[in-house]
């Protein structure tokens, strides 16, 4: 897992309060269009925390398994309007590893983004070293 953190939506003011709350740090990707099919030529950081804007897009839930399909692991799934339905089949059933309801508020960003990143670490702690050789 990697500390670093890129973000991709068509929402220029959510990229900058991505970019206030993670300090500058993130690599933020104003895309209009298809996640999968812009990230697929892409090659760096694919180990890094994806944090996933649902504005805009048609399918995301089937944009997120080909970004899954492409090697993308930490697939954060960001929506405006979220149900338990809607996270369901992004994280079950589409692949991604969490969602979030959308803020523009950098202090709840900075909050999500530290706990996701602890539950990532507790849960690499847990897994047995017999597993990972």
């Amino acid at each position: 897992m990697s500390d670093k953190i890129i973000a991709i939506s068509s929402d220029p003011y959510w990229l900058k309060a991505i970019d206030g709350a993670t300090g500058g740090s993130a690599e933020l990707l104003l895309y209009v269009g298809d996640y999968a099919d812009y990230l697929a030529e892409y090659t760096l950081g694919k180990d890094a925390i994806l944090l996933v804007d649902s504005t805009g897009q048609n399918n995301l839930a089937e944009a997120v398994r080909r970004l899954r399909k492409q090697g993308w692991n930490q697939i954060v799934v960001i929506a405006a309007s979220s149900s338990w339905r809607d996270a369901y089949t992004f994280i079950h059933k589409s692949g991604a590893v969490d969602y979030w309801k959308k803020s523009y508020d950098t202090e709840r960003i900075r909050r999500d983004v530290a706990r996701f990143r602890t539950e990532l670490t507790w849960q690499k702690e847990m897994i047995p070293t017999w597993t990972t050789r």
